[in-house]
């Protein structure tokens, strides 16, 4: 079976990275086993594609592993533990202004539907302009 060649504007990595660069990863420094900028792309992909429980990010991103690695160049996929941790150190609504942010530049950029994961949501210009909800980000958190 021929391995699947995803294409992506070579600039998207980039552009997602920098915009979670700007929020601080709170872990201690020797014991840092996956790139904090790698939990949160993995987190941002599995909030759009609807996934609530990070049981449900992981599976995801195991079953993505290919498309993970050639477009943003995650190479290991982190447990549900390690995402309850990460979500437990960070401030969620900095998570969500980030992947609100990237979500507006792709629609404002792109134009009016965006394709997530095979489900399209069309929006008018207007509505695009004016976001203001948050993702559902905080039913990940642990309670």
């Amino acid at each position: 079976m021929k391995a699947k060649i995803y294409k992506v504007k070579s600039y998207t990595n980039e552009i997602i990275r920098g915009k979670f660069s700007k929020i601080k990863d709170m872990r201690v420094k020797g014991m840092i086993e996956h790139p904090f900028v790698d939990l949160l792309i993995i987190i941002m992909l599995g909030v759009m594609c609807g996934l609530e429980k990070n049981e449900q990010i992981v599976i995801y991103a195991k079953n993505k592993k290919s498309f993970l690695s050639q477009v943003f160049g995650i190479k290991k996929i982190p447990s549900y533990i390690t995402l309850d941790r990460i979500l437990d150190m960070v401030d969620g609504e900095k998570i969500s202004e980030v992947i609100i942010e990237i979500m507006k530049m792709k629609i404002l950029k792109l134009g009016d539907i965006i394709a997530v994961d095979g489900k399209s949501i069309t929006l008018q210009r207007e509505i695009a302009k004016s976001i203001k909800a948050k993702p559902y980000f905080y039913k990940l958190r642990r309670t």
